[in-house]
């Protein structure tokens, strides 16, 4: 057993660096989880709302959920990323679409767009990645640039074991997590941390965008790892349950992701 000195602390730098590098590397683009299930994600928004008017996509990466929102000609799409290599990848594909925005480089806040601007924000397996206080300030700044009838759509792993995903350097001897997340959310916990922070939250719930996602599109379009993964999740799940003769009704807390919808709480 190698002799561990520290956990990684991630830093602004640090995740800057790994963004640059994923959103460079053309052997991670189908590892991205809009290109896996943009069409399930899809699927669950317009379920609530329709995707009309000024849409933001916050933490676009190299544009696969943008693909999709710039399906609607009735919506003006902007995207957010941290990353200068998506954001240039983003600006540069879809620079000829009369209802693509811009993409815009995000380093700090305040956001770079007036109050009560947005329809609807799209946070989709952005806030397992930020560290605390910048998780505030981003939800904060989303309460200040949703309209007040707008919705703001999260995404998030469900209850994810933050150990089970750490791999260790040999180099320097630290662990960290495989694809930089530092959060970890339950319904109860992710509903928690939006409420505080002023939202109203409609709906937070497990879901699988992958299931939805297969209603509307090819088997074949979502990578094998991704599939694998998914059936043998299930299958441990209901393996655990029948050991443990569970009987618990709430059956979201086994699906594999979150998503919750948030409106802006009016203060008067």
């Amino acid at each position: 057993m190698p002799d561990i000195q520290r956990i990684n602390q991630w830093t602004p730098e640090t995740i800057k660096k790994y963004w640059e590098w994923c959103s460079a590397n053309p052997y991670l683009q189908k590892e991205y989880f809009s290109y896996q299930v943009g069409q399930g994600i899809i699927s669950a928004i317009s379920k609530i709302t329709k995707i009309q008017g000024n849409v933001l996509d916050y933490g676009c990466g190299v544009g696969y959920l943008l693909e999709y929102l710039l399906k609607n000609n009735n919506a003006l799409i902007y995207g957010v990323d941290f990353s200068f290599e998506a954001i240039n990848k983003v600006n540069e594909k879809f620079k000829n679409l009369s209802n693509f925005k811009g993409a815009v480089i995000i380093q700090e806040f305040p956001l770079p767009f007036p109050d009560d601007f947005f329809d609807i924000i799209t946070c989709i397996e952005t806030i397992e990645h930020l560290q605390e206080e910048n998780l505030k300030q981003l939800i904060v700044e989303f309460r200040r640039i949703i309209k007040k009838d707008g919705i703001i759509f999260f995404t998030t792993p469900n209850n994810e074991d933050l150990n089970k995903n750490m791999i260790y350097c040999p180099f320097c001897d630290t662990l960290f997590h495989k694809v930089q997340h530092v959060n970890s959310f339950d319904s109860n916990s992710l509903r928690i941390l939006l409420e505080k922070n002023q939202l109203v939250v409609k709906k937070c719930s497990g879901i699988d965008f992958l299931e939805l996602s297969r209603k509307k599109v090819s088997f074949m379009d979502y990578s094998l790892k991704m599939i694998i993964h998914g059936i043998f999740r299930r299958i441990k799940k209901v393996i655990e349950c029948f050991i443990k003769q569970k009987k618990d009704n709430d059956k979201t807390k086994y699906l594999p992701h979150l998503y919750a919808v948030a409106t802006k709480r009016i203060i008067l």
